[in-house]
């Protein structure tokens, strides 16, 4: 279908006007803040599809640059939202095959065509508006409607696009900073001027920024989501949240005391720290620092509020842990808990200035999300700075407490205490403080003495790193003055330099998970690409032919063939190298469940479905969606397990056992497998003809090995260098004679059988060779074995390809001596070989024997 375009121009006339004001798009933009934009949009298809006197289409905007549904009407948006569309200035009539760039399209969809609308302003895409055309084509003037009216929603559009991203936030959905600012004005004038209680809190969370470096902004993202889902479906809608920074909220509870406000936010730290966060596997613990405010018994004015809560929020973080501090009426904010030593020394020796400074380096250092060798040069400068110390040393202790020098730091020239020095205050966990010789002068003379200073870095009652700290000879007194200081110091950034550890920890595991998963998943690829599926036999090379049509497709598939044939191995084949490669593979083995526990394992089931059901679990079909299911003995599935699959194929939704919600499987591969014949199955009503046109879109014969036997040296081949692999032991070797053997025998086992062999005899030979007498021991190949030694292959290096020949010719001549037996009766010579009369046909045209 070609395209025609028309250029975009603004409409000049009003005859969308009624269809706009029916709508209520004209003042919908005055209640932008509260507007649902999914209603907005729905209303919007509603109104274009009738101006277009249509049944179906829908409506794309572009959100962050990609493509998302905002409404349809006749068409799956999960499906819509995995295409990707190719946006133009011009309207136009279009088909789907045209509108989209890449993407999996149905088939059923191809034919549809379109006027496509873009809702553009300045050259600025917003989205695009397509309408199916029942007819192919629309009268002028709803041609004209149309457009006039998708202007219009361009319009309101855009401008509730712009408002709220200047109101709220874009992530979480809460008010903007700015936003939240004004109305934190309001409610404080009005609590002050009324004497109206007004609570207010702040809320941080702790780690954010070491988080979002270590995991990534998906992970930090999802949290402050979470705690934003929270805290509006804790307050009323009288209250008001807001996002002041990247890892702060504010909330606003008016005619609320800072006591119930207490419990409201204990309740959402408590919520929040037991939700699970994890990247990769690995569980990301959350935990909140908050401080809560009074209006007016605490602060009657915006600037007094913003100082005292920023003075709560930093005694609030300095532990974490989800840690609530509360202002004192009129006063300084409440005194911490007694916690020992550090607090002790701040209250006797740091001034309010020095304490700020504690604030601002813990804040930082937290923060900083920089690598741990960065992060500890940051730590040693800020200490070097405080002590007014010429150089330093910043050591992290290893596993046996010691030093350990890959984590050590200096500042100035690499220099470090006596041993004896570290190991005493490490032994006694006291600050050290003590003089020695300057550093050597040019000249190799010392100038005098310096003071030092030694202390350990103690972290839950147990010695973290060791700091050490050399003065200026020319200020000797310099250093010991500011020891309480460095003290101080070193106990505020205890806490976070073992987050900072632990985090380090966790995302080099986490590198090593990925590589090794990234490793699994290569190694996995390998396994099961189908160019490892042994065979050179002409039935092989068909199989291959079809597998190559196969796996870029979505079509469901059969695969039939008798048992050890290797029907997982070529769906696993399917899957691993389609397009659903990095989704899920999932098999079950209906042969080996019961009807009732199938239909669990299949549809999943919630809790208290049946006895012994003590938790909901995910259905296969579920865990599937987007992925390959494969069905492995759909033959052996009851017939009532069949009506339930075949309505979930045609539904594309199925019910969990004891649940009421269905849910939908929108996306999988049905790979099934079977080693019986189903049409004569379906003959005999044992299962279902309409299920079986389901399942057989394409159907793959697995040949058996008898059937195949030139592939059995390969296989042979391949099982051995597996073996060896595995073992870890020299690759065995397989002599003409005992390869003579194997092709002898029918394998009614197929490859299954043959590669159990192989194990066995590796197990129990003890040479290098597997001849002939290394299979005596097997009943199966015991009258093999006695054969006749005229039958034997000599002991010379025999090709396979004079091997293949000299079967062949053997072969040809046994089957013209059964023909002449029968006289030519094709089907009593099948039936006295035992094989069916498609496989004796391909047998006379694979020996060339033409009757």
């Amino acid at each position: 279908m070609g395209a025609t375009e028309e250029q975009v121009v603004p409409p000049a006339g009003t005859i969308a006007a009624e269809a706009a004001h029916s709508s209520s798009l004209g003042h919908l933009i005055e209640q932008t803040l509260g507007v649902d934009l999914r209603h907005l949009a729905e209303r919007f298809l509603t109104t274009v599809l009738g101006a277009a006197r249509a049944e179906a289409g829908f409506i794309l905007f572009i959100r962050e640059g990609h493509a998302r549904v905002g409404a349809a009407r006749g068409y799956e948006a999960q499906v819509l939202n995995s295409l990707t569309f190719s946006f133009t200035p011009t309207v136009r009539t279009v088909s789907f095959v045209e509108a989209v760039s890449s993407g999996a399209l149905p088939e059923a969809w191809k034919t549809h065509a379109f006027l496509y609308v873009p809702l553009a302003l300045r050259d600025t895409m917003h989205g695009a508006v397509f309408v199916r055309l029942e007819s192919g084509r629309i009268a002028d003037a709803e041609r004209q409607a149309l457009l006039e009216f998708c202007h219009l929603g361009t319009l309101t559009t855009a401008s509730i696009g712009l408002l709220r991203s200047m109101a709220f936030d874009l992530a979480t959905g809460v008010h903007s900073p700015n936003h939240f600012h004004t109305r934190l004005e309001e409610e404080v004038a009005r609590a002050s001027r009324y004497h109206r209680k007004l609570a207010v809190g702040y809320i941080e969370i702790d780690r954010y920024h070491l988080i979002h470096e270590l995991s990534g902004a998906a992970v930090t993202t999802a949290i402050a989501k979470t705690l934003a889902s929270l805290l509006r479906d804790s307050l009323r809608k009288v209250d008001i949240v807001g996002r002041t920074q990247e890892d702060v909220f504010a909330i606003l509870l008016p005619e609320t005391s800072t006591k119930v406000a207490r419990t409201i936010v204990e309740r959402i730290a408590q919520r929040i720290s037991s939700l699970e966060f994890a990247e990769a596997g690995q569980k990301i613990e959350v935990s909140l620092s908050i401080a809560l405010l009074a209006v007016p018994d605490d602060v009657a004015d915006v600037p007094t509020l913003l100082e005292r809560s920023n003075e709560l929020l930093s005694r609030a973080r300095r532990d974490g842990g989800n840690r609530i501090v509360e202002a004192e009426a009129g006063g300084m904010p409440e005194s911490a808990p007694d916690r020992s030593g550090a607090d002790d020394i701040e209250h006797m020796v740091l001034s309010r200035e020095g304490r700020t400074l504690l604030g601002l380096v813990t804040r930082m250092v937290r923060g900083t999300g920089l690598s741990i060798s960065h992060f500890l040069d940051h730590i040693l400068a800020t200490l070097v700075e405080i002590a007014h110390a010429k150089k330093g040393m910043f050591s992290l202790l290893d596993a046996q407490g010691k030093p350990d020098p890959a984590l050590t730091r200096y500042y100035g020239r690499a220099v470090q205490p006596d041993r004896a020095v570290i190991e005493k205050v490490l032994r006694e966990r006291k600050t050290l403080v003590y003089t020695e010789a300057s550093d050597p002068s040019p000249d190799g003379t010392r100038t005098g003495v310096a003071h030092a200073v030694c202390a350990p870095v103690i972290y839950d009652q147990r010695p973290l790193a060791v700091v050490y700290l050399k003065g200026d000879p020319s200020a000797p007194r310099t250093l010991p003055e500011e020891v309480s200081f460095v003290e101080a110091s070193i106990a505020y950034l205890a806490g976070p330099i073992h987050n900072a550890m632990l985090f380090t920890q966790q995302k080099q595991e986490l590198s090593q998970v990925r590589e090794e998963l990234a490793s699994s998943i290569a190694q996995l690829k390998t396994k099961y690409s189908y160019a490892n599926i042994i065979g050179r036999s002409a039935p092989m090379s068909r199989i291959f032919q079809i597998l190559d049509k196969v796996v870029e497709s979505h079509h469901p598939v059969l695969i039939q063939g008798e048992s050890g044939t290797g029907k997982e191995l070529v769906a696993r084949a399917i899957h691993y190298n389609g397009p659903r490669r990095e989704k899920p593979f999932v098999a079950e083995n209906c042969a080996a469940l019961p009807g009732t526990l199938l239909e669990a394992e299949l549809f999943g089931y919630v809790k208290g479905a049946f006895t012994g059901a003590v938790g909901d679990k995910k259905g296969l079909l579920e865990v599937a969606n987007g992925g390959t299911f494969f069905l492995d003995e759909v033959g052996e599935m009851s017939l009532e397990m069949q009506t339930k699959l075949l309505r979930v194929l045609e539904e594309k939704e199925f019910r969990p056992l004891g649940g009421r919600e269905t849910i939908r499987v929108v996306d999988i591969r049905l790979i099934s497998a079977t080693n019986r014949d189903l049409r004569r199955m379906i003959q005999e009503n044992t299962f279902r003809e309409d299920l079986y046109y389901r399942l057989n879109v394409v159907k793959i014969d697995l040949p058996p090995l008898r059937e195949r036997k030139e592939d059995v040296p390969l296989l042979v081949d391949h099982i051995l260098e597996e073996i060896a692999r595995e073992t870890n032991a020299p690759r065995k070797r397989l002599d003409p004679d005992a390869l003579r053997l194997l092709l002898a025998y029918d394998w009614p086992g197929n490859v299954r059988e043959l590669e159990n062999v192989i194990k066995n005899v590796c197990v129990f030979s003890e040479g290098p060779v597997l001849d002939r007498n290394s299979f005596a021991h097997l009943d199966r190949l015991r009258g093999e074995v006695a054969a006749p030694a005229s039958l034997r292959l000599p002991p010379s290096q025999e090709t396979y390809k004079r091997l293949q020949a000299e079967l062949e010719e053997k072969e040809r001549e046994f089957v013209l001596r059964i023909l002449q037996q029968t006289d030519y009766n094709k089907l009593q010579a099948a039936r006295l070989l035992g094989v069916t009369r498609p496989a004796f046909y391909r047998m006379l045209k694979r020996l060339d024997i033409r009757t």
